[in-house]
């Protein structure tokens, strides 16, 4: 085992990597408002989600029908957010950016 100090291959400078880039966006400020608002709204959304099958069949829907929903719903979770990117790329509107950010 090499030490501490010594990268041992790919694995190792990854996931230091991956641990360093974590803890330098802990610690940027600007960023604290969207941590705090997508915290809140993953936070409700899991509380919910248990009885969203019972709102369901409270509202009539089928379990055929409900399971789709429930199938469909990782999947636009999954393809959203990299067509959104692609589609903010497009657009180019950057003017908010500040140089002293990352």
């Amino acid at each position: 085992m090499l030490p501490a100090g010594e990268k041992n291959g790919a694995k190792g400078s990854l996931l230091e990597r991956l641990f360093r880039r974590m803890l330098d966006d802990t610690r940027q400020k600007h960023l604290m408002p969207i941590k705090l608002l997508f915290f809140v709204q993953a936070s409700t959304l899991f509380v919910l989600y248990p009885f969203l099958t019972i709102h369901m069949k409270e509202l009539g829907i089928g379990v055929e029908e409900a399971a789709a929903m429930n199938a469909i719903t990782p999947v636009v979770a999954i393809l959203m957010p990299p067509l959104a990117g692609m589609a903010a790329d497009r657009i180019g509107n950057f003017k908010g950016q500040h140089k002293d950010h990352r």
